[in-house]
């Protein structure tokens, strides 16, 4: 029981160190950003060809507000959301002082990483209801798009969300490792700036992606797209299955790592 009030404790002080940085900013604007990328796409694309809209318009913009996610964006977003939460620490040489609370220093590192994953969690849960509105707005500047003809598609919405933060939980596992382990801020940013654009690329081609956390979101894209034949494990695609099994396996380690191994050291 202690614990748990330790690790709410790191929770609630990593939301007031965040205050003064770039966090919480990166985390609002992102939801933002997609939503107008959509706007604008879903505005000049859909029905250009065949001159008439899709008989439901939401699945759609579902399925092309989560691509747009996946496609490096989110993956992005998570690199830098890991960096600037350790960078807080980091800058003012703080971690001395932070693990000497007299608290586990497991659950010092906890609040950290429970409230980082946090962060992810809410760019996915702003996406809803922004997707909503994005609907609600086409609908009432483009009538031919029907979006008031039709209910909003939460099964669509709950999959994607779902398969998404599933998809990019163990790049954020590694990300976090990386800027806890690294004292460098910018090298945990290249290396998973370079991987996320190396591995989306061989995502579709390279039969071995499926192993790689970092192709997982594009993946992800190319599945729901059903151009990728991949084999499913109680109605989810495998790869998916893979990424949860890293984000496990690391945030044990995470937690082993600061409470046994930093206390030896």
């Amino acid at each position: 029981m202690n614990n748990l009030i330790h690790i709410k404790n790191a929770v609630v002080a990593e939301w007031l160190k965040s205050r003064g940085s770039r966090l919480l900013l990166t985390t609002a604007l992102l939801p933002v950003l997609v939503t107008a990328i959509v706007f604008l796409l879903y505005y000049y694309t859909v029905g250009a060809e065949s001159g008439a809209a899709p008989a439901n318009p939401w699945p759609s913009l579902v399925s092309r507000t989560f691509n747009i996610l996946c496609f490096v964006i989110l993956p992005m977003a998570i690199i830098m959301i890991t960096s600037q939460s350790m960078q807080i620490e980091q800058k003012a040489n703080a971690w001395k002082q932070l693990l000497s609370y007299p608290a586990p220093r497991w659950t010092v590192i906890a609040g950290k990483y429970l409230f980082t994953l946090a962060l992810v969690v809410s760019i996915l849960l702003l996406i809803a209801p922004l997707s909503v509105l994005n609907g609600w707005l086409l609908g009432w500047i483009k009538p031919t798009l029907e979006f008031y003809a039709y209910g909003y598609d939460w099964g669509a919405l709950t999959r994607a969300t779902l398969e998404t933060l599933i998809a990019t939980s163990s790049i954020f596992a590694v990300q976090f490792v990386l800027s806890w382990l690294l004292p460098n801020y910018t090298l945990p940013i290249l290396i998973g700036m370079f991987s996320t654009v190396v591995f989306s690329t061989l995502a579709d081609g390279w039969s071995k992606s499926m192993y790689v956390p970092y192709a997982y979101p594009m993946l992800r894209v190319h599945y729901s797209r059903g151009n990728l034949n991949v084999a499913d494990w109680a109605g989810w695609p495998v790869f998916l299955w893979y990424s949860l099994l890293y984000f496990l396996i690391i945030s044990v380690f995470v937690m082993y790592y600061s409470a046994y191994v930093k206390d030896k050291a």
